[in-house]
């Protein structure tokens, strides 16, 4: 999560082992759809606002931790003072709002996933999960024309 000066991606994120590369997009793919299902509980709020301001402090432990905050917000051209209003906004969102957002930007049928790792290990798995079309992006991002599927 970071401040923003304008909407952005819902982000999910996570290292795994390249032979758990299947089951772990599967559970992420489930976690989404449990999120449409199963409403955030108010306990589950105060748990995640709790562990927000543990991180937001967290994070500014360090020089380099200050120092990785600023620049994030220098290059989203944002105020120094934006940092303090982000750790604010969270704590002030109520339960009715976080759902909503979830109703909306949380779709598991909207959702794009993008894997990094080794496609000889990795692509057969994927598809066998019938997300959708898997798309092998070169190193500037740009879709292969060659599929070895």
């Amino acid at each position: 999560m970071g401040v923003m000066s304008f909407y952005g991606a819902w982000t999910a994120t996570g290292a795994v082992q390249t032979d758990k590369t299947k089951e772990s997009v599967a559970e992420v793919v489930r976690q989404l759809h449990l999120l449409q299902e199963q409403p955030i509980s108010q306990a589950e709020m105060i748990a995640a606002k709790r562990a927000d301001l543990q991180q937001s402090a967290s994070t500014l432990e360090t020089s380099a931790g200050i120092a990785s905050q600023m620049g994030l917000l220098w290059s989203w051209h944002l105020p120094m003072t934006a940092l303090q209003g982000e750790s604010e906004g969270v704590q002030q969102t109520g339960l009715l709002a976080v759902r909503a957002a979830v109703a909306r930007y949380a779709d598991p049928r909207k959702a794009s996933l993008l894997v990094v790792g080794d496609r000889r290990k990795i692509e057969s798995g994927l598809r066998e999960l019938h997300l959708g079309p898997v798309v092998v992006l070169d190193l500037d991002g740009k879709p292969l024309e060659e599929d070895i599927h």
